[in-house]
């Protein structure tokens, strides 16, 4: 309850005045991803060199932000997102989006994750409209299954424990626009 006090003063402290540190980082931790969405080009992007494990550390090590989050690219593709979230130990709350499409692998980590201490975690999963609209976007066949089948995943998760919730996240865009 203390650290949801302490997040909520300093947003409404950032409304008033210059706070020495975020309280928010929206922090994209890898640009590769396993979709080819229309409204996004991050996967047409060429292979960068990513930050190392140990470089996401050290900033961590130098900020506390009371809630973060990671995205992409597709978070769930680095086989070190369990320990890149322990960084933020300290936040209130952490979210992550996914695309869906890697389902064993999200429930899976998200539930090593959920256990972390987090009074808050939340994952997201992307879902742009009906199984058709969905896929033609994402420009993955059966992704809108996957997507659905994490979804169903992460929901029996939030049964087991308190700290977690997941939604349906949705792009609104030229392509789904009047039909969500």
């Amino acid at each position: 309850m203390l650290r949801l006090a302490k997040l909520g003063s300093k947003i409404l402290l950032s409304n008033f005045s210059t706070l020495t540190e975020p309280y928010k980082l929206t922090f994209a931790i890898t640009y590769k991803c396993n979709s080819r969405c229309v409204t996004c080009g991050i996967w047409k992007k060429k292979e960068r060199n990513e930050l190392t494990t140990e470089e996401i550390k050290r900033i961590f090590e130098h900020i506390s932000p009371a809630w973060v989050n990671l995205t992409g690219g597709e978070p769930f593709l680095r086989t070190d997102l369990r320990e890149i979230a322990s960084f933020a130990g300290k936040a209130y709350m952490l979210n992550l989006t996914t695309n869906g499409i890697l389902v064993d692998r999200i429930l899976k980590v998200s539930e090593k994750i959920s256990k972390l201490g987090f009074p808050k975690f939340v994952v997201v999963v992307s879902l742009d409209g009906p199984e058709k609209i969905h896929d033609k976007i994402r420009g993955v066949k059966g992704n809108w299954k996957k997507a659905v089948e994490t979804f169903l995943g992460l929901k029996e998760l939030e049964r087991k424990r308190r700290n977690f919730k997941t939604f349906f996240g949705y792009t609104i865009s030229k392509y789904n626009v009047g039909l969500i």
